[in-house]
């Protein structure tokens, strides 16, 4: 999700993101800082603004909102949940992410269970994966997700089919 300020042009895109010449804050390190710094490589001659820092979400949303940045990138539950908390409401708005770019970034905004490399481990895994695919097959974890975070954002099918590790 773009989180913008609120009246401002929705982003279509990281390449729109380099067009408009849009000041993003990251975390050193962290998955979006990858993503983009990847774009930039693929990219040197229309590369993302991208001001590292070690702030948190407040300050983050704040700088949006102050014009010291321009956009975030982040989970839409991230959003729900805190800018009420930060009195943001009228100030900040979530515009989706198309396709082309959350495929972008996704390889590098990954949240993985960690299991024990032993039999344990192998069998505690395929466990949890059933589970969550039964959740996903009959709904429930669309409801759960929906009730919890506003929206269901579980994983694409195509990402359940396959253990990565």
């Amino acid at each position: 999700m773009f989180i913008q300020r609120a009246g401002d042009t929705p982003l279509t895109g990281l390449q729109d993101l380099a067009d408009r010449g849009y000041r993003t804050e990251v975390g050193a390190g962290s998955n979006k800082a990858l993503a983009l710094e990847h774009w930039n490589q693929e990219n040197p001659d229309h590369p993302i603004q991208i001001i590292y820092s070690d702030s948190n979400f407040q300050i983050k949303f704040q700088n949006i909102v102050d014009g010291k940045t321009d956009v975030a990138i982040d989970d839409g539950p991230i959003l729900d949940t805190l800018i009420g908390q930060f009195g943001l409401e009228n100030d900040l708005v979530g515009n989706p992410i198309d396709a082309a770019t959350q495929e972008f970034i996704s390889p590098h905004n990954s949240t993985y269970f960690l299991f024990p490399k032993d039999a344990k481990g192998a069998a505690l895994r395929e466990d949890v994966d059933t589970v969550i695919k039964e959740l996903k097959e009959d709904g429930t974890l669309a409801e759960i997700l929906t009730r919890y975070f506003g929206r269901d954002t579980s994983p694409a099918e195509a990402d359940l089919a396959a253990t990565l590790n």
